[in-house]
């Protein structure tokens, strides 16, 4: 097979099965594309595994910091109305 055919197979492939979709859809909707990686054929199983291991590292972390970040964003808010209202 030569270069022009894996290039003429992969523009055959559905939009689904496209490495730059899944790419995109990583970015954009995180854990919830994992199944795209999976059934993505152009990534090898090294790279689905790690691929799948760090998107749920990565949503992991935001799922325990979030409330964190939140409480401190919170806390200025609270602080630059304080601030804010002295002034007055």
């Amino acid at each position: 097979m030569s270069e022009n055919d894996k290039s003429v197979s992969h523009e055959k492939a559905p939009w689904y099965r496209r490495r730059g979709t899944v790419v995109w859809a990583l970015l954009l909707v995180g854990p919830f594309a994992l199944p795209l990686v999976w059934y993505c054929p152009s990534f090898k199983r090294n790279i689905k595994i790690l691929l799948s291991l760090g998107v749920i590292a990565l949503s992991t972390v935001s799922y325990i910091y979030t409330p964190v970040l939140i409480d401190r964003l919170m806390q200025q808010l609270d602080e630059t109305q304080t601030v804010s209202k002295g002034e007055n």
